[in-house]
C-alpha cells in the first residue's frame, strides 16, 4: 500500500515538473517574440549616389572585352574578317567626351539608392560589366563598376537602380558602331528565321516565297507579341532608306543542303524572293551584306549560320540551289 502511495506521489511530482517546464518554455517564447517585435528593422543610411555633374570626360572599359560585351551570344567569326577582329580586340579603353552622354550618365547615376557596403572578398562579375572612370578637365574624379541594376563605387559601396543605367544601354561607342549595326542586322535575320522554324513545326515546309513576310507577321500575331513589334526585324539598322531589307531564296527548302542560302539582304521591298541578283552590298559601311544559311536544326534548337559577304566573288561562291 505504501509503495502505491509513493508511486502516486512520484507521478504527481513528475506531472507538475512537466507542467512547470511547459509554462517556462511558453514564457521564454513570449519573451523572445516580444523582444523581436520591439526591435526596429535595420535601416540603411540614406547615402547619396556619386555626383558626376562635374565630369567632362569618361573612360569606359567593357568586360569581358569590348567585343564580348557587344557581341554576347553572337558568333562574330562569321561576320568579321581577321583585320576587323584584331581592331575590335585592341579597343580596351573607350574615351568619351560627348557631353550629352556624360550628362545622361550623371543623371542616371544620381537616381540610385544606397544598398549597403561591399562585403570583403566580394567579386564583381566577369561578364557584361562596364568600368567607368570619370574626369573633370583632366583631373580624376571617381570610378564605378556598373552591371545588372547595381553599381559599385571605388569606396566599396553598392547602389541599386530600377534597371541597368539607360545611358549605358543605349550608348554605342563610335569606334564599333558599324560593326555593331552589322551584328544587329544578322540578329534580325536570326529572328526572321525563328518564324520559319515555327512555321515548319506546324506545316513541315517553309512559307511560300511570295508570301514569306506575311507568314512571319502572322507568326508574330499568333504566337509571339500580338502587335507590330516584329516589324522591326525586317529593317536593316544600317540602311538609309526603306523598311524591309531582306529576301528569301525560293530554291531553298527544308531538305536543301545546309550551305544553301535561305535569307539575305536586299533593297527595300515586301515579300521579296529571288537569287543573288537581288543581293545588295549598299546597306552597310564597309560595303557588304548578311546572308543566313539553311543549316539551322529544324528538329531541335535553331542556330543557323550567318555570314557577311563583301565581294561579288564571295556572293557567287555561295550555294543558291
Amino acid at each position: 500500500m505504501r509503495s502505491v502511495v509513493q508511486h502516486s506521489k512520484k507521478s504527481e511530482l513528475t506531472s507538475k515538473s512537466r507542467l512547470c517546464g511547459i509554462i517556462t518554455l511558453c514564457v521564454l517564447l513570449l519573451f523572445v517574440v516580444s523582444s523581436c517585435r520591439k526591435q526596429p528593422p535595420i535601416q540603411l543610411p540614406k547615402l547619396p549616389p556619386p555626383d558626376l555633374r562635374g565630369c567632362t570626360r569618361v573612360e569606359l572599359r567593357y568586360g569581358p572585352s569590348t567585343l564580348g560585351y557587344f557581341a554576347a551570344g553572337v558568333n562574330w567569326q562569321d561576320l568579321l574578317n581577321a583585320e576587323e577582329t584584331e581592331y575590335l580586340q585592341s579597343l580596351e579603353t573607350i574615351i568619351v567626351d560627348d557631353q550629352e552622354f556624360i550628362k545622361a550618365l550623371a543623371r542616371d547615376v544620381s537616381l540610385g539608392s544606397y544598398d549597403g557596403p561591399v562585403e570583403e572578398g566580394t567579386a564583381v562579375p566577369t561578364k557584361r560589366i562596364v568600368y567607368i572612370v570619370c574626369y573633370c578637365n583632366g583631373k580624376r574624379l571617381t570610378s564605378l563598376a556598373a552591371f545588372g541594376n547595381r553599381i559599385q563605387t571605388e569606396d566599396k559601396k553598392w547602389f541599386r537602380y530600377d534597371e541597368l543605367l539607360p545611358s549605358l544601354q543605349t550608348f554605342i561607342p563610335p569606334q564599333i558602331l558599324t560593326f555593331y549595326l552589322r551584328v544587329k542586322c544578322a540578329d534580325n535575320l536570326r529572328s526572321l528565321y525563328q518564324a520559319f522554324w515555327f512555321y515548319f513545326q506546324k506545316n513541315k515546309s517553309y512559307p511560300s516565297p511570295d508570301k514569306w513576310c506575311d507568314a512571319v507577321v502572322q507568326h508574330n500575331q499568333d504566337d509571339v507579341y500580338g502587335d507590330d513589334r516584329y516589324m522591326e526585324f525586317f529593317k536593316c539598322p544600317s540602311a538609309d532608306e526603306g523598311e524591309y531589307h531582306y529576301a528569301m531564296n525560293p530554291n531553298c527548302k527544308p531538305d536543301s543542303p545546309p550551305e544553301t542560302v535561305l535569307l539575305f539582304e536586299t533593297k527595300d521591298g515586301w515579300n521579296q524572293h529571288g537569287g543573288p541578283e537581288l543581293f545588295t552590298f549598299d546597306n552597310h559601311e564597309p560595303k557588304g551584306g548578311c546572308v543566313l544559311l539553311n543549316d539551322g536544326n529544324l528538329y531541335g534548337v535553331a542556330f543557323p549560320t550567318m555570314r557577311f559577304i563583301r565581294t561579288k566573288e564571295e556572293l557567287h561562291n555561295l550555294r543558291w540551289k
